[in-house]
């Protein structure tokens, strides 16, 4: 009988950019200037959760989803008082994830980021150096206002997916 052999090449492989954003801004007005300034539709998505050393750190989430050219935005806290979401890029307070929109974080989505009066810097994320590549895992966290039952049917409450 004859014997093969797979060898799988993995690398971790991201299909979206990260940008890494400067603002002393809270979320939601954070989240309101881009709206402006793009005229986008962001709301509050659920928030992004982490566990780490049994204790649960959350972090705040905004979403808007371009149907008609079909890429999605979120705009996450990387600092939390629980701690960082990606504790090597601790000079971003924010992480703007885009969706399928590469074809939009060219300069001039950079310099257009840049000219909301809150945000101090704004900067493309290397993924592949990246040595917290677990904190993009996450379990997607359900209000508390919903019983663990509710939680439970909603199934991206216990299936993991990649940031956002």
């Amino acid at each position: 009988m004859k014997t093969f052999i797979l060898n799988i090449d993995y690398s971790d492989q991201f299909d979206f950019e990260l940008i890494g954003l400067r603002s002393s801004e809270k979320d939601f007005k954070l989240a309101w200037a881009m709206n402006i300034h793009f005229r986008w539709d962001m709301s509050k998505g659920n928030d992004v959760r982490l566990e780490s050393d049994n204790d649960e750190i959350l972090f705040s989430r905004f979403d808007y989803e371009n149907s008609d050219y079909q890429y999605t935005i979120s705009l996450v806290e990387n600092r939390s008082s629980g701690g960082w979401m990606l504790p090597e890029w601790t000079q971003f307070d924010y992480l703007l994830k885009v969706d399928n929109g590469q074809w939009m974080t060219n300069d001039d989505f950079y310099r257009r980021l840049r000219e909301i009066p809150s945000i101090l810097a704004a900067f493309p994320l290397a993924l592949d150096k990246l040595k917290s590549k677990h904190n993009l895992i996450f379990w997607e966290y359900a209000p508390s206002g919903k019983s663990r039952d509710e939680k439970n049917q909603n199934s991206c409450n216990h299936r993991p997916g990649i940031i956002f």
